[in-house]
């Protein structure tokens, strides 16, 4: 059987790696490991500015989270959704 040829997963995962190469240079350019000229620095900045959302662009929302019970549903839904992929579980046992 001849095997599928998939080219978006390839795609977007070229892309993943093509960005955090560019961040991993720009990053130990700031730290002072590697030399890079001018125009290297504003080509991979502008590559960057191509692949990386503008969090200037995103709109925070600030939520008054001080009394859950006061919410309704679908806030409290709402605020679990916008945070799935942020927030890192916490590992190991529960405190109880």
């Amino acid at each position: 059987m001849a095997a599928r040829k998939d080219s978006r997963i390839k795609k977007h995962h070229r892309e993943a790696i093509q960005t955090s190469m560019l961040i991993k240079r720009l990053d130990d350019y700031a730290l002072g490991n590697v030399k890079m000229e001018p125009g290297q620095v504003t080509a991979a900045l502008g590559l960057l500015r191509k692949s990386l959302p503008d969090l200037s662009a995103i709109e925070q929302t600030n939520i008054n989270a001080d009394n859950p019970s006061s919410m309704s549903d679908a806030d409290l839904e709402a605020i679990i959704e916008a945070s799935k992929g942020t927030v890192e579980p916490i590992k190991g046992k529960a405190k109880g």
